[in-house]
């Protein structure tokens, strides 16, 4: 018994390997170490949007501006580094992406509004702050220490995915090894009781939603490393492709539950789905509608264990 619970426990980490043996068995190509960079490098820009997404919903709000925020950061870094530096790019971005979502947590907690549609006049109009400053333009960045950044690997794993994976480290730590952390998902599990042990629910709110927004924007940075620049249209498709992700590494719209760790996995099977179509050739509208799919079944099994629950 212990041993199955000990299975079910890794059971997301248990398909990936299961998954990776059967690709490697129908395309060795899946083996070798280009791919094994490819799948890397298409982890962690939006395994990093993903980690911000999961840190608002163990609160239980759900951050729709990520993809936007991610944009906006982007562009914010391109604009600044080309003049100043990537590192002053770098504090242009997180501190925009800051600022927004504490624009965006004030008003939901503190101002009463109604936090969906606040998240959704910030995701159309900071997008749209976003392609007025690029005025239909791209922004490239050519800062040579960036460059040098993104670009340095360690055998096949790029720098930037290590800095991903220290990152997923911190956010653990947060969560179950300090007393904010521990606030978070009492907050995110039942607001009501939170409140009534002491708990500032408005300030863990707000504090979570900023956090989000920083690593949304680093995200977005992540992206811009990889594609050497940025545009309007970058994380467009951020709350499609990062919902599963979390959802699936455990995190669950109505709070109190989720973790980098997990998060982690969900990235990891998601990528491997998309590397497994890629290595296909499946068309790339098929694979739209597969991922919209896959939300689908996600969302529909979310809700499913939400009610179960509840009976018990």
């Amino acid at each position: 018994m212990k041993v199955i619970k000990s299975i079910l426990q890794y059971k997301i980490w248990l398909f990936c390997v299961l998954f990776s043996i059967y690709m490697y068995i129908f395309s060795p190509a899946f083996g070798t170490l280009n791919n094994l960079n490819s799948i890397l490098v298409s982890m962690f820009p939006y395994g990093m949007v993903a980690i911000g997404l999961m840190f608002g919903l163990v609160t239980g709000i759900n951050n729709l501006t990520i993809g936007s925020l991610a944009c906006l950061s982007a562009v914010v870094f391109g604009l600044v580094s080309g003049k100043y530096g990537c590192v002053a790019g770098f504090l242009a971005g997180v501190a925009v992406a800051a600022i927004i979502g504490l624009l965006e947590g004030v008003m939901s907690t503190y101002l009463k509004m109604d936090g969906w549609l606040v998240a959704i006049a910030l995701m159309i109009g900071v997008r749209g702050l976003a392609c007025a400053l690029l005025d239909g333009d791209t922004v490239r960045v050519t800062d040579p220490l960036f460059v040098k950044i993104a670009s340095t690997k360690f055998g096949p794993v790029p720098c930037l995915f290590i800095i991903f994976l220290l990152t997923v480290v911190l956010i653990d730590f947060i969560l179950k090894y300090t007393h904010y952390g521990r606030s978070m998902y009492a907050v995110g599990g039942n607001a009501e009781v939170a409140a009534s042990c002491g708990i500032n629910v408005n300030k863990v709110r707000v504090i979570a939603v900023i956090i989000s927004s920083i690593l949304a924007g680093i995200g977005g940075i992540f992206v811009t490393a990889r594609l050497g620049s940025a545009n309007g249209d970058l994380g467009s498709d951020a709350i499609m492709a990062c919902l599963p992700m979390v959802i699936i590494g455990g995190a669950a719209f109505t709070g109190g539950k989720g973790d980098a760790k997990g998060t982690l996995s969900g990235c990891l099977v998601m990528t491997l789905i998309t590397t497994y179509m890629n290595l296909f050739n499946v068309y790339i509208d098929a694979q739209k509608v597969i991922q919209g799919a896959i939300l689908l079944m996600v969302i529909i099994a979310d809700k499913y264990f939400a009610n179960k629950e509840i009976k018990v």
